[in-house]
């Protein structure tokens, strides 16, 4: 909306590119006629910096872009962003989550770290849970063990290489590709809870 509700002329501007370089040159504002809109991937794909900036003591992120590398680029871009713009120091150690080079297995989908914000003391640390895309197997522990991944994902994996690493360029899923990375995470998420990871949260 213009100034004083006015209304555009047309819901979408004739001549993007003008309106697009409004934007880039930061000329646009909450009175243009035009914004342009964004998930924000391009920033930070996870909303940890917009949690860091509003002070968050127990952050949870789940961390599914394609990364078959292991480079962890997503979380480690959002960690610099809040210590550069906030003072906040953010703890994690990803080494759980790298892949065995022989299995392509990982020793756990998630971690846990510590949130330091500057204005508070050493004592009053926030927490922050890491789920991350991947796959495990049989997890085996002292008392324990928690299961593997349920046969159909294997079986995906076995036939999809990139599993569960998917180029983002691929927004036209099949079904098994759909229903494969939905339940991987239903997955993950039990798998938190099976390790007392909740709890510990």
């Amino acid at each position: 909306m213009g100034p004083a509700g006015e209304l555009p002329e047309w819901p979408s501007p004739r001549f993007a590119p003008f309106e697009l370089g409004k934007e880039l040159l930061g000329m646009a504002n909450d009175e243009s006629k035009y914004v342009y809109l964004s998930d924000g991937g391009h920033f930070d794909n996870m909303g940890l910096y917009e949690l860091v900036r509003r002070r968050c003591y127990r952050i949870v992120i789940c961390d599914a872009e394609q990364d078959g590398e292991h480079m962890f680029a997503g979380i480690a871009s959002a960690i610099r962003k809040c210590r550069i713009d906030f003072g906040v120091e953010i703890a994690l150690d990803l080494e759980a989550l790298r892949p065995n080079k022989k299995t392509g297995r990982c020793k756990a989908h998630h971690v846990s770290g510590k949130i330091r914000y500057p204005e508070t003391p050493a004592t009053e640390l926030g927490e922050i849970l890491y789920i991350k895309s991947s796959l495990t197997g049989t997890i085996k522990r002292e008392k324990d063990e928690l299961p593997c991944e349920p046969i159909d994902i294997s079986n995906y994996r076995f036939e999809h290489s990139t599993f569960p690493h998917d180029t983002t360029a691929n927004q036209w899923f099949t079904e098994s590709q759909f229903e494969s990375y939905r339940r991987l995470g239903q997955h993950m998420v039990e798998e938190v809870a099976l390790s007392g990871g909740w709890e510990k949260f």
